[in-house]
């Protein structure tokens, strides 16, 4: 074990010597062998994993050190190694409940518009809670997560790089407008059809709603509402109702029907 240790140790080292003099080399144009975002990973993947490995290898160390301040080792593990291994595995849950729940549920069903902070912050109070019970009552979960609290540790600071970069892709989708509801999928000349959704622009910024290539007339414009009406066709058929703001985004497309009147005597 501690032969593999070692090894994985040295491999981490050599990597990070490796990034460490090869990014400033890449960044001047000296050597052109990886691309930069490459050197940047490995040189953060062995970062975290030589230090992990040192942190490891003095916790013995550490540990006699405040028992020599008067702690007993059961102390240390109650008040300190406990609270932050709890501490670590809630926001590890949360971040792995939080991100594709945002994500499907405001981008991919539309169900909600958007998850709010007071939202997140009960759903964080409910994990910590729920974590916190389970390591309590549970001792095969608390011992679980002090054996592998390696495992915790390079779980948590993935998932902190992938909010990162989630946080960076949801602003971008935030420039999109979404369709979440209209007031009716068909319509005829001079009749109002009410849009619901967001990132459709403010009312200073109004943009164009179309079926197909036929342009709806605006009557009311906000950020989560517009209200439309039809004017006279070329031509009477099934298309798609598309919200596109004043950046020229388009929303997703909404089945809507530019109904003949004489159908509705029918």
């Amino acid at each position: 074990m501690n032969q593999a240790k070692n090894f994985v140790k040295t491999l981490a080292w050599l990597v990070l010597v490796s990034a460490i003099s090869l990014y400033p080399m890449q960044a001047t144009g000296l050597v052109n062998l990886m691309p930069t975002k490459t050197i940047i990973a490995a040189l953060a993947v062995s970062a975290v994993t030589f230090s992990i490995l040192l942190v490891e290898q003095s916790l013995s160390l550490i540990n006699q050190r405040l028992i020599k301040f008067g702690l007993t080792e059961d102390t240390i593990i109650k008040y300190l190694v406990w609270p932050a291994l709890v501490a670590l595995e809630s926001l590890i849950v949360y971040l792995l409940i939080i991100i594709p729940a945002e994500y499907l549920l405001t981008e991919k069903w539309l169900i909600l518009t958007r998850i709010t902070t007071d939202q997140k912050t009960y759903l964080l109070l409910a994990v910590f809670l729920l974590i916190f019970l389970l390591n309590y009552f549970f001792q095969k979960v608390n011992r679980l997560g002090r054996r592998g609290w390696q495992i915790v540790v390079v779980i948590f600071i993935f998932l902190l790089w992938g909010n990162k970069n989630y946080l960076k892709y949801y602003h971008r989708l935030q420039e999109l407008p979404r369709i979440y509801n209209i007031s009716s999928d068909w319509s005829i000349v001079g009749k109002q059809i009410t849009i619901e959704g967001k990132n459709f622009g403010p009312v200073w910024q109004k943009g164009k709603v179309t079926v197909d290539d036929f342009e709806m007339q605006i009557v009311d414009w906000s950020e989560e509402k517009i209200i439309v009406e039809q004017p006279h066709p070329p031509e009477y058929f099934l298309g798609q109702m598309v919200v596109k703001n004043w950046r020229g985004n388009k929303s997703n497309g909404v089945a809507f029907t530019i109904l003949d009147p004489g159908e509705l005597n029918n």
